[in-house]
């Protein structure tokens, strides 16, 4: 069963926990994935904040499209560890900490949330927080690789205390459109993803 509420601090053990083993057997759908990034608008020149960035999963294909610079920001300590030691490229930039409370720079021309939507206590406040780091014409996306129901039964699967229901797509939206003109909602099998632009 997924949590009603999810705590930092659980979310952090357990990521930490199985840091070592994460990457093993992960194979990326590189189609899947450029269409992503794809629908983000990730272009070259842009600044990313990758939150959530766990090994750093999308960092290559970031850097692929050439973008300026790549911020990771992840709770656990044992994600980014991995991720240090993966990628040396001079424009990744890793912060460990609570993306609601780290220092981060900014303001950012592309944010990103893969695959970690569920693990965040709330979604508004997780809106709100990222707004405040969106530059002019930013754009923000939460996407997941997989569709709504199979993420949960999954998440109930390997991670039933440390996730919560992800939420259809036009509730996210509804959450985001205070802050971001929305544009983009898919909801696959295979696919998650609300997307928006920033108001002004």
């Amino acid at each position: 069963m997924l949590a009603e509420i999810v705590e930092g601090r659980s979310v952090a053990a357990f990521f930490n926990m199985a840091a070592p083993a994460w990457d093993e057997g992960r194979r990326a759908d590189d189609r899947k994935i450029e269409a992503i990034l794809d629908l983000a608008d990730v272009r070259e020149g842009h600044r990313v904040l990758d939150v959530a960035c766990g090994t750093g999963f999308l960092f290559p294909y970031y850097l692929a499209r050439s973008v300026g610079r790549v911020t990771g920001v992840d709770i656990s300590a044992g994600m980014l560890a991995v991720a240090r030691a993966k990628h040396r490229d001079e424009r990744i930039e890793l912060v460990e900490g609570d993306v609601m409370e780290a220092r981060l720079g900014g303001p950012y021309d592309r944010l990103v949330v893969f695959n970690a939507l569920p693990h965040f206590p709330c979604p508004r406040r997780l809106a709100e927080r990222l707004a405040s780091l969106s530059g002019p014409d930013s754009r923000l996306t939460f996407a997941h690789d997989m569709g709504r129901s199979r993420l949960n039964a999954h998440h109930g699967r390997r991670a039933p205390g440390v996730s919560r229901e992800l939420l259809c797509e036009r509730e996210l939206a509804a959450i985001l459109t205070p802050f971001y003109d929305v544009d983009v909602l898919r909801g696959e099998d295979d696919l998650y993803l609300v997307s928006g632009t920033r108001r002004l």
